[in-house]
């Protein structure tokens, strides 16, 4: 944390790393601890009927209290209660409505004033880098609706020449891109040339930083060797199956298409040949999915390695014939709860 920050600023933790590193589980043992409400950093969550594939919390195993979840989320305002937690920004909107980083902001914002209202402390965790940056740095980020007209024509070019051609051209009118665009992901490609031909700026001008951080930060990271990862998102994957995510990725693509950008992300994108191929048996689809989030993953470690202040915690599981979630979960509590304790 920068000693320099006003204190009078809102104070706000913000927990990062990658995918099935841990990050709700510890977000809500220490809003239990501290009094605080989660706001889901995660850019597919605020969809609803996308449930399993961006993993909800809504039916698992309840982290904090060692235990299976009791009953089914209630919805309170504007939040939805989970497991004693209020969490914001899921089930936003329906898979087929436009919402974008600039809706997430206006959103985010109001939910942090909302919570320091009710004098708790807004606990920021996800795994959406960009959005988690945009927020924390001041980035002002224009509310450009979707060209599906263009998004379409983009879609095509990347399907045809990879992600390389687009992103060129997009560093070709805005070298300075280059310091954070992401150029082998097709939907960050698309969207910062899909802002610069609708504003005619450059990205990097529109997502320049404020002049001041708005937050006073604590940003714990949960960092994992490389193969207890990989683990993990296998793990998660299955039971995702278990749980029905054919069943739910196929319904929403009758409902909506596959052409609407919330279908275009993991864990739903890889069934739209296995919809139009039954010979594309469910195996084939559980290993391009697991390949693709881990990889994932791997660009989440990259982008969050270049924030700064990171208080970084190893979620490794130390006693691996114990409880994992148990121990692992109390580990990483007490860690964090001893930085939380001098930030407030």
């Amino acid at each position: 944390m920068d000693k320099s920050v006003d204190t009078r600023k809102s104070k706000i933790i913000v927990i990062v790393g990658p995918t099935a590193s841990g990050k709700t589980a510890l977000a809500i043992r220490l809003a239990k601890k501290f009094k605080g409400e989660i706001i889901s950093a995660d850019s597919r969550q605020v969809y609803r009927g996308m449930d399993i594939g961006t993993d909800k919390p809504f039916d698992s195993f309840d982290f904090a209290q060692d235990r299976p979840a009791q009953g089914k989320p209630k919805k309170i305002g504007n939040a939805i209660i989970i497991r004693g937690i209020s969490h914001h920004l899921i089930d936003v909107v329906e898979p087929n409505d436009s919402f974008t980083l600039g809706h997430w902001l206006e959103l985010a914002k109001k939910a942090i004033t909302e919570i320091e209202q009710r004098n708790h402390i807004p606990i920021i965790a996800g795994g959406t880098g960009l959005y988690i940056s945009a927020l924390l740095y001041g980035f002002e980020i224009p509310v450009v609706p979707p060209n599906p007209k263009l998004r379409k024509k983009l879609e095509a070019e990347i399907k045809k020449y990879g992600t390389k051609r687009l992103a060129k051209k997009i560093l070709q009118k805005d070298p300075q891109a280059a310091v954070f665009l992401d150029t082998k992901n097709p939907r960050r490609l698309i969207r910062a040339w899909e802002v610069m031909e609708a504003t005619g700026k450059k990205f990097s001008q529109i997502r320049k930083r404020s002049a001041q951080p708005k937050y006073n930060t604590l940003i714990v990271g949960l960092t994992l060797p490389k193969n207890d990862i990989e683990r993990k998102i296998a793990l998660r994957l299955k039971k995702q199956f278990k749980k029905g995510l054919k069943k739910e990725v196929l319904t929403l693509s009758k409902k909506y298409g596959w052409n609407v950008s919330s279908m275009n992300t993991l864990g739903y994108s890889q069934w739209k040949n296995h919809s139009h191929n039954n010979s594309l048996n469910d195996k084939n689809v559980f290993g391009t999915i697991l390949k693709d989030t881990i990889r994932y993953s791997k660009r989440q470690i990259t982008w969050f390695k270049k924030m700064n202040d990171i208080i970084w915690l190893d979620a490794k599981n130390k006693k691996p014939r114990t409880r994992v979630n148990s121990v692992r979960g109390r580990r990483l509590e007490n860690q964090a709860a001893k930085y939380i304790r001098k930030f407030l």
